[in-house]
């Protein structure tokens, strides 16, 4: 169904996504209200208001230590995790519906993306030129029919080992986010270092506290690696993105020089 949206035009994969981002939004400000109705009106609780003592009660906050926060950084990297509502009639239906549509809208813009990155970079003569097709709607079809087959591996890996694949794959997306954030940060750092004082000052959108908020960021991703090494499901993300890095950089040394950049058809790219 996704791969048939995205292979439609692109007002079919904006709509589809308006309403997945609806039901995501609706369902955070609503969780949001529920679970204050818990604390302070006692909602799902007999009309007991829950309260905030368990914050100190019961040996406070951290009852077993700082290392289950830690340990957590690693999936809330990823993303939010599971929410329980717990007395809340029906809650763990409604839960599976916003997890199912987070997952939904996930694999819908990634596909989108993923498509276009490959039928831009074959157009950049960076990737296969077997990908710089489009279809009479205007999406790059072998780039989405390929990236879906991909997509298959996973559910490949879930009949396999259906217990860790979340892990496996979970942790390889955090590295991927990590490189790609630890590039923009240093990205941004060599660019302030470029840039005069005066050049500075003009900046329409100045980092706040730089350049220690840059450098704790840069710090937090170094931490969240640390951490994925003491969890042994997430070790194979350590093992696997260098070697694909490698695989990358091999490629862009043995590849064939093709047309240059001034002559890429850049109204093409940016149209898709």
């Amino acid at each position: 169904m996704i791969t048939t949206i995205n292979l439609a035009n692109i007002k079919a994969f904006g709509e589809v996504e308006f309403w997945f981002a609806l039901i995501k939004v609706v369902a955070i400000i609503g969780m949001s209200l529920l679970g204050l109705g818990i604390i302070f009106l006692g909602i799902g609780n007999g009309v007991q208001p829950v309260g905030l003592d368990n914050l100190w009660s019961h040996r406070g906050f951290m009852p077993n230590g700082i290392k289950g926060i830690l340990m957590s950084l690693v999936l809330v990297t990823f993303s939010c995790g599971e929410v329980e509502l717990v007395g809340i009639p029906g809650a763990a239906y409604i839960i599976n519906l916003v997890i199912l549509t987070a997952a939904l809208s996930a694999f819908n813009s990634g596909l989108f993306s993923s498509g276009r990155m490959l039928y831009n970079l074959s157009l950049q003569n960076n990737g296969p030129k077997y990908f710089g097709k489009l279809n009479e709607n205007g999406s790059p079809i072998r780039g989405i029919l390929f990236t879906s087959l991909i997509l298959l591996f996973a559910v490949v890996l879930n009949y396999i080992v259906p217990e860790k694949v979340f892990m496996y794959i979970s942790s390889v997306a955090t590295v991927a986010m990590i490189t790609s954030w630890t590039i923009i940060l240093i990205t941004q750092i060599k660019f302030r270092k470029s840039k005069i004082k005066q050049e500075i000052e003009k900046l329409a959108f100045e980092m706040p506290l730089y350049p220690v908020s840059t450098y704790l960021a840069l710090t937090f991703l170094a931490l969240v690696i640390v951490l994925m090494s003491f969890i042994s499901e997430m070790r194979i993300a350590l093992i696997v993105v260098p070697i694909w890095f490698i695989i990358l950089y091999l490629g862009s040394k043995i590849k064939k020089r093709g047309p240059t950049a001034s002559s890429i058809d850049m109204e093409n790219v940016i149209q898709t």
